[in-house]
């Protein structure tokens, strides 16, 4: 494990042996105090930031590698999947505050994100996305996924109006969460590979997504996702931020 100053570009620590395997999920509090790990070893730790020091331990599961990590705005609780099962965690007391069982009936979770608002979590599975309410999880909404098939990457938007997945046969789809309903898919990528990541900007307006056969396409995902998603290129990105530019001066 290594920590890294991205201002300097400059290493300021290299932690060995900070799991006993591969670590598979680390997430970053919001105040930047702490990073939390989770591997291959079942364990979960908490270490402060920049030092790198261990502050303490959570025994998840030792059976089990922690594959996705995701703490609340204000830092109090940490989510953690276990296959279909969803655990909290209160950071304060270092303690188990709630886990749900087989919150997935189907398939392993693949992504746990929190709302910006700290009110909603979204569990994915390949097949499905679930809502829940915070912090005590209550079930809100699930979307059934008939029409895409297998979705492997996601993303939530900042003002959290919508969910974005991308799936292996190269589909977009938009989810809205005021509607509770699947609202727009895109189907035109590239030869239709596997859309592995994707991600989109702060402000909601691009979108990029990350092919299985090396290709980034970056999309205009303006304000209205249920009408055509617009391609362009890096080109014409740099374009506009360059007219953007010039009518600043």
């Amino acid at each position: 494990m290594c920590i890294r100053d991205s201002n300097q570009r400059v290493q300021l620590r290299d932690i060995e042996n900070a799991h006993q395997g591969r670590i598979h999920a680390m997430v970053i509090s919001s105040d930047s105090s702490k990073v939390i790990t989770g591997g291959s070893d079942g364990k979960i730790r908490v270490r402060s930031l920049p030092e790198g020091d261990l502050l303490y331990e959570i025994e998840h599961d030792p059976s089990i590698s922690t594959m996705t990590l995701t703490i609340s705005q204000g830092g109090k609780y940490l989510f953690a999947e276990k296959r279909r099962s969803i655990y909290v965690y209160d950071l304060e007391t270092k303690s188990l505050f709630q886990k749900i069982y087989e919150a997935h009936n189907n398939d392993e979770i693949k992504f746990l994100k929190m709302t910006s608002d700290d009110k909603n979590l979204i569990s994915v599975t390949l097949s499905e996305i679930k809502i829940w309410s915070l912090p005590n999880l209550e079930l809100k909404h699930t979307f059934w996924n008939r029409t895409i098939n297998s979705m492997i990457s996601f993303a939530i938007t900042s003002d959290n109006k919508y969910l974005i997945t991308g799936s292996y046969d190269g589909q977009i789809g938009v989810w809205s969460l005021e509607q509770r309903q699947l609202v727009y898919i895109e189907a035109k990528t590239r030869y239709f590979d596997t859309l592995a990541s994707l991600s989109i900007s702060n402000d909601n307006k691009l979108l990029v997504t990350g092919s299985g056969d090396g290709t980034v396409n970056l999309w205009d995902f303006n304000s209205r996702p249920s009408e055509e998603l617009v391609k362009f290129t890096f080109e014409d990105a740099y374009q506009k931020l360059k007219d953007k530019m010039l009518k600043k001066i």
